[in-house]
């Protein structure tokens, strides 16, 4: 059995928490709630996130996977190549759990940002987790075929030989 890829799960997870947060804010904004200064936090810091976790890590080598293929998101090479100059600190998963648990505190004050911030924790716990296994973010080159419109064949003129059998 191949091991379970927990950076996949958390990359998926901050990419849902990031429009979660923004309706918060937003939520918090409108309703003038008491700490309604906590949903303009919470929709700069959805941008950040969204921008921060649209480059998807590729698969390590030492996945037993027989097909060992790297599905990107689109434009996401123009995104990955500003933010792997980061270095260590976008490579590395701790940086990026301890960030996420500072930023999901005040998210934690306003009723309306309490789910969002919940779900920025479990985003940081399971940064958490695939830091503990060793798992680092592994840059997918950008392949310009993956991307090449697929023309549409003609449909045949001739239907397709038949046996004699298939004629009776």
């Amino acid at each position: 059995m191949s091991r379970i890829l927990w950076s996949f799960f958390a990359n998926q997870h901050a990419i849902i928490t990031a429009p979660l947060l923004f309706i918060g804010g937003l939520i918090a904004i409108i309703g003038k709630y008491f700490w309604w200064p906590v949903g303009i936090h919470t929709i700069l810091i959805s941008f950040l996130i969204f921008v921060f976790e649209y480059p998807k890590s590729g698969k390590p080598v030492s996945s037993r996977s027989m097909t060992h293929t790297n599905h990107s998101r689109p434009y996401q090479h123009l995104v990955g190549n500003l933010l792997s100059k980061l270095g260590l600190f976008y490579a590395n998963y701790l940086p990026r759990s301890i960030f996420y648990f500072l930023l999901s505190i005040p998210c934690l004050l306003s009723l309306s940002t309490i789910l969002p911030g919940i779900n920025l924790l479990i985003t940081a716990a399971l940064y958490l987790i695939s830091f503990l296994r060793k798992e680092s973010w592994i840059k997918i080159e950008h392949k310009e075929e993956m991307y090449k419109r697929i023309t549409v064949l003609q449909a045949p003129e001739r239907p397709p030989p038949r046996t004699l059998s298939e004629l009776n």
